[in-house]
Formats: structure tokens, C-alpha cells, sequence
């Protein structure tokens, strides 16, 4: 008899271990992948994040603080490097060094300027990011950088003007004076700085209104001279304030201004100021043909009716509508002494009032003691100063050519600069230093401060040189 085959198998136990084995090498390696991978790209990210803030924070600070100020311990550096060692990368603090924070020309825009941020968590600079399944492959640390740039641009609208124009600069050619016999004398204009002791002496008051001076043209002398920037097209700067110089530097920022009320006065000097109405504002001239029509600037709800509650109200407040370069505003018509010194010194909420610490330093040009960054003594959180304010410059040519004595009519707005209002007491002193009698007139028309940058905004083409605004506002570039 034949044997049946044997229908025993084999025994398989331990096949399920090289399975597993197998299996367990497959989802490591997977493992490296999303877990180490996913730590990178998190990382990545939080790291653009840190770049990002550090170079908007750069930014901020040469705009706003001291756009002078590039060196190792200047607030541009500082609050670079503070801004992004503050946002960290997978919960440690990146690597920035003081060269890691850089001012390099903007691409398209030479005039312009940039702060470049880099951060790091790296093997060079002993913080590289960990690996958890990476190490199994010899793969121990991973490295993570980033970087990003800002730029300053420069504005062209504010929605938060004050109720004030200030007469733009003008180049001096002649001097006027009443006791002199004929009264004007030649002055040399290319070798004598403009200074804020300078009259426009193109105009002399004649009963009620403004007159070309007839003394100039009888001596055969040369008027003083205003161009708005962007009269011969977006390169030219015109004679009036502007922020910076063609080659970069810095022009009339920290220049200190005694701004003193316009109506009623037989001389047109620096600092010489109108008090406007901003409840509206026109595109083009109001008596133009066919005449504009305005927009309303009172867009939040809050302003009172016009007049000196409307005029108190906005020295303090921002209106909450835009106005910008090209822009016109109607000029009151009453005398707005009281509510000038209430609004900018006396009142509970005046404007020094609400940062009454701050001080100007000549020296470093940037504001001193401030609040801000921070909240103020009215509670409200500030970037900067609440004591530095937008105001506008106006073609003074163009406003005493159209027949109006300082107290009514319109002026054009050529300009706009950021105005840090200065305390009665430090204005004084900084006025006797440069010859300035403090004793004519009345407090109560006059406000003291430094022409400094303010935040703006950009709409369309800017109608004048980006070195003559001193409206700026930030972007991410890269």
C-alpha cells in the first residue's frame, strides 16, 4: 500500500516579525518626512513671520523716530532686531545680528529707502532646529533662514489734517523794511541760507488786502520767489519745505517753526499760518468755472458744527476724511486765537496735554520721553507722539494773488508734514536761541514745533517729488 502524502506545513512564526520590521522602516522613514519636514516648514514660516515684523518695525522707526540714525544702537536697528527676536521660531528666539539688519537701495526707487531683515536658526549660528525621526538616518539638526524687506514710501493724503496751513518756504531776494528809506535792499539769496527769520517781501499789506510791494519793481530788484514743488513736473521741488535733499540727505526734517496765526498781520513772515475750516475740501479751486464739487471731511460721525467748536475740535481730533497735495480748503473766516491755544496747550485733552513728557532733541533729531509707542495720558494707544500732527502747507503766491486778506477765501494744499508740537516752554527757549522775540502777540496764537515725517497715505501719482513729502507710509517689498 502506497503512503499518503504528509499534509503538514511548515511553521510560519516569526514571519510577521520581518513584516513588521519592514513596515516599521517604512513609516519611520515616513515619519522623518511629515514630522521633521512639517517642523521645517512650520519653522519656515514662523521665521518669514520674524523677518517680516523685524523689517516693518525697522521701518517704522527710521520714518517716524530718526531717519538719520542707521548705526548699530540707532531705534531703526534696535526695534528691527527687537521686532523679530520677539516672533520665534519653533519657541527659541532667531539669530539677528546687528549686520543682519541692512539700509540697501529700493529696486525701482533709488530715492526711496529700504530696511532689509535676516533671521536665522542655523548650524553656523548654533540654534538649528531639531530633528526627531531625522536622527535614526543620521540627520541631526535642519536649518531654517528667512528674510524680508520694507520700504518707506512716500505719501501723498492724510486723513487726519489739522485745521492749519502754513505758508510753504520761499527763496529770498529782497528784503523790505518800512524805516529803511526806499525800503528794499538786495539780498543774496544763493549764499545766505533761508532761515525762519525770513519775510516773503514780495507782498505788503495795503488797507485791507495784499499788494505786490511797488518799493521792488521802483528799485529795479527782484521779488521773492515761490514755486510749489511739481510746478515744472514731478522733478521739480520747488522752493518750499521738502524732506530730503537729491542726494539723499535730509533737508528740512528737525527744522524748528513758530507758527503764528495770519490774520491781521501786515507782514508775511515764517511760520505764518491760516486756520482753516475742515468740514470739506475741494479737488481743484472753488471758483473755478464750473466749480468743484467738495467732499465731506467730518466722515466719523463726531465733529460739531463748524466754526471755533469745529476748528477746537479737530486741532485735537482727526476728521476722519482724506485730503492730500492739490487739494482746498476754505480758510475761516473768524479770529481763531483762543481756540488755537485751547486746542494744542490748555484744554484738558489738548495735544500736550496728552504726551506732556515728550521733548525734541536737537541733537539726535527724534523726540525724547514720549508715551508712545504706548498708551498715553488720554488712555488710547499711540505709535508714536499724539502730539505730532498733520499739517498742511499752502502756495502763499497763488492765495494773496486771489485778493483774500488772510482771514477768508481758499488756499491750495502743496504739501503736507508731520508737526511735533513742542511745550510753550521748550518753544521758547528753541525761539530766543535763534533771535525770535517771544513777546509779540498773544500765546494763544501761536504754536511752537519741529517739522518732522508723519504716517500717510498713497492715492494715484504723486504730483511732486518723493524728496519733498514728509508723508510716508511702510510696505512689505520682498
Amino acid at each position: 500500500m502506497s503512503k499518503r502524502p504528509s499534509l503538514r506545513r511548515e511553521p510560519e512564526r516569526g514571519a510577521v516579525l520581518i513584516h513588521m520590521a519592514i513596515a516599521m522602516v517604512a513609516l519611520m522613514a515616513f515619519s522623518a518626512l511629515v514630522i521633521d519636514y512639517g517642523v521645517f516648514w512650520v519653522s519656515r514660516r514662523q521665521a518669514q513671520n520674524s523677518a517680516d515684523a523685524g523689517a516693518l518695525a525697522g521701518a517704522m522707526a527710521l520714518a517716524f523716530d530718526n531717519p538719520t540714525d542707521f548705526t548699530a544702537t540707532g531705534p531703526a536697528k534696535q526695534n528691527a532686531m527687537a521686532a523679530a527676536q520677539g516672533n520665534r521660531v519653533w519657541g527659541v528666539a532667531p539669530s539677528v545680528l546687528d549686520s543682519d539688519v541692512t539700509f540697501p537701495s529700493c529696486p525701482d526707487a533709488p530715492s526711496d529707502t529700504c530696511v532689509k531683515v535676516d533671521v536665522f536658526r542655523t548650524v553656523g549660528r548654533s540654534n538649528s532646529l531639531p530633528t526627531f525621526f531625522g536622527k535614526l538616518v543620521g540627520i541631526n539638526t535642519q536649518d531654517v533662514q528667512a528674510t524680508a524687506t520694507a520700504r518707506v514710501l512716500s505719501g501723498t493724503q492724510s486723513n487726519c489734517l489739522r485745521p492749519w496751513m502754513m505758508a510753504d518756504k520761499w527763496l529770498e531776494h529782497t528784503r523790505c523794511t518800512a524805516a529803511n528809506g526806499s525800503g528794499c535792499q538786495s539780498y543774496a539769496a544763493n549764499t545766505s541760507p533761508w532761515t525762519i527769520l525770513d519775510t516773503y517781501d514780495k507782498w505788503t499789506h495795503s488797507g485791507n488786502s495784499w499788494v505786490v510791494d511797488p518799493r521792488i519793481a521802483s528799485g529795479g530788484l527782484t521779488p521773492d520767489e515761490y514755486r510749489a514743488p511739481g510746478t515744472n513736473g514731478t522733478t521739480d521741488a520747488g522752493t518750499g519745505f521738502k524732506l530730503k535733499n537729491t542726494d539723499g540727505t535730509y533737508a528740512d526734517y528737525g527744522q524748528f517753526m513758530q507758527m503764528k496765526l495770519g490774520g491781521g498781520q501786515t507782514q508775511i513772515s515764517s511760520g505764518w499760518f491760516l486756520s482753516v475750516d475742515m468740514s470739506q475740501v475741494w479737488p481743484s479751486d472753488p471758483n473755478g468755472s464750473p466749480a468743484p464739487t467738495p467732499r465731506a471731511l467730518c466722515t466719523n460721525g463726531e465733529c460739531p458744527n463748524g466754526g471755533a467748536q469745529l476748528y477746537n475740535w479737530t486741532i485735537k481730533n482727526c476728521a476722519g476724511g482724506t485730503a492730500g497735495i492739490g487739494d482746498w480748503l476754505q480758510v475761516e473766516t473768524g479770529n481763531m486765537a483762543g481756540p488755537t491755544g485751547q486746542g494744542s496747550y490748555t484744554d484738558g485733552d489738548s495735544l500736550y496735554s496728552r504726551d506732556p513728557g515728550a521733548t525734541w532733541n536737537p541733537s539726535t533729531k527724534q523726540i525724547d520721553n514720549s508715551c508712545a509707542p504706548g498708551v498715553c495720558a488720554d488712555g488710547r494707544y499711540y505709535a508714536e507722539s499724539p502730539r505730532v500732527v498733520p499739517v498742511s502747507l499752502f502756495d502763499l503766491n497763488a492765495y494773496l494773488a486771489s485778493g483774500y486778506t488772510g482771514s477768508n477765501g481758499y488756499a491750495k494744499i502743496t504739501n503736507v508734514f508731520g508737526f511735533f508740537v513742542l511745550s510753550r516752554a521748550q518753544g521758547q527757549t528753541l525761539a530766543a536761541a535763534q533771535g525770535i522775540d517771544t513777546g509779540n502777540g498773544t500765546q494763544n496764537d501761536t504754536v511752537y514745533g519741529i517739522m518732522v515725517s508723519a504716517p500717510g497715505l498713497t492715492s494715484g501719482t504723486s504730483t511732486i517729488p518723493p524728496t519733498s513729502s514728509f508723508l510716508l507710509t511702510i510696505v512689505l517689498v520682498r
